[in-house]
């Protein structure tokens, strides 16, 4: 093992596999947006918002990158030195792509199902998490020191727990109404995009609570090491891509409606 395996190649790993997500992200986008979906303006609004902030992260993380593999390539001491802007607030990127889709994963619970208290739990403890999320990256800018960074360990560990529980509360409702439906629902779907809807509403809590607490687990034991830059930086790309796949999953609709027009008595209530 080199002296700058766990420091500069870790990000380094970390910064391909966020760019890897950034381009998934950036074709779906360019899917929902050619799909000419009849949406509100809002959620438009909130895609195209979402696509910037991952671009913002993502265009950092590489400058961060150049700045320590190439400008600063004699001098190796700057990757302790301390951390730059594009890392220490990769908190606010993530933190508010997760808000972003909880609130919207949280309307569409209350859309489909009418119910209003568990919607209303999990955007609270959105709020909640977002909010320890900006104490964390205010207070890693500010010490930036690695050393030091174990002083926002129960910042960080807070936000990643009530995110990670706000994921599975949102995903396992989402679950529950649509498997209560199948019945319904197979009147106007077949069997692979109903399973394509179940399997988006286990992402959202699976994946990106599975790397937030893989990342929580790495920054505790090795705080000195950017072992989280490989699990972290990339949860805000796995939330566009939720939000993003669940919303393109109407494509298939679309096209199985049109196959299979005297099938159809019903409509999925995806918006």
């Amino acid at each position: 093992m080199g002296e700058y395996d766990h420091t500069l190649g870790l990000f380094l790993v970390g910064v391909f596999f966020n760019t890897y997500l950034y381009g998934l992200v950036t074709r779906q986008c360019c899917a929902y947006f050619t799909a000419k979906f009849q949406d509100r303006w809002l959620v438009k609004a909130m895609i195209a918002f979402m696509f910037l902030l991952d671009s913002v992260e993502t265009i950092g993380l590489i400058y961060n990158l150049y700045d320590w593999a190439v400008t600063n390539f004699t001098n190796p001491s700057i990757v302790t030195a301390g951390n730059e802007w594009p890392y220490t607030t990769t908190p606010f990127w993530v933190g508010t792509s997760a808000i972003m889709t909880q609130f919207f994963l949280a309307w569409r619970i209350w859309s489909l199902s009418g119910n209003r208290i568990l919607p209303a739990i999990a955007s609270m403890l959105a709020v909640i998490a977002w909010a320890f999320c900006l104490v964390s990256g205010i207070k890693a800018t500010i010490i930036k020191q690695p050393k030091h960074l174990a002083e926002i360990n129960g910042y960080v560990a807070t936000w990643m727990i009530i995110q990670v529980i706000t994921d599975l509360l949102i995903a396992t409702t989402l679950i529950v109404i649509l498997v209560r439906s199948k019945s319904g629902l197979a009147k106007s779907l077949n069997t692979s995009i109903f399973n394509r809807l179940i399997g988006a509403a286990i992402q959202t809590g699976l994946v990106a609570g599975l790397f937030s607490v893989i990342g929580l687990t790495l920054f505790v034991l090795w705080p000195t090491s950017n072992w989280e830059a490989v699990f972290i930086p990339p949860i805000g790309g796995i939330y566009a891509i939720t939000i993003l796949d669940t919303l393109l999953a109407r494509l298939d609709v679309r096209r199985y409606q049109r196959l299979k027009p005297r099938h159809v008595s019903t409509q999925v209530k995806c918006m």
